[in-house]
């Protein structure tokens, strides 16, 4: 098994820091628009869960980068870093209709 040297550690530190923050992001979100319902969410609960789904996608960051820098099947591309696809866009739709799924099954 290969160690990280303290540049490698401090990327993944950072990448792991951008998950944490875009769960906080995100379970903020959820409870902002559950607000205004009769039935809120527990702020807790919805914390955990999306930590643990930025967790996993953390997880997976490897794999993604992996893909993205030795195969051509999914470049990036540095002309337009500000436009939208059609894939982030669909995985954006696919990511929100699983935590909505998964959310209406647990809470």
């Amino acid at each position: 098994m290969r160690r990280l040297n303290r540049q490698q550690l401090f990327k993944w530190s950072l990448i792991f820091a951008g998950w944490t923050l875009f769960a906080f992001f995100y379970a903020s979100q959820a409870l902002f628009i559950n607000s205004y319902r009769e039935n809120r969410l527990i702020w807790w609960r919805v914390l955990t869960w999306d930590l643990v789904f930025c967790y996993l996608w953390f997880l997976l960051t490897p794999v993604v980068l992996r893909l993205t820098f030795t195969t051509n099947l999914f470049p990036i591309e540095s002309r337009a870093p500000t436009i939208i696809t059609i894939r982030e866009s669909i995985s954006n739709r696919a990511e929100t209709a699983a935590t909505f799924l998964l959310r209406r099954l647990f809470f």
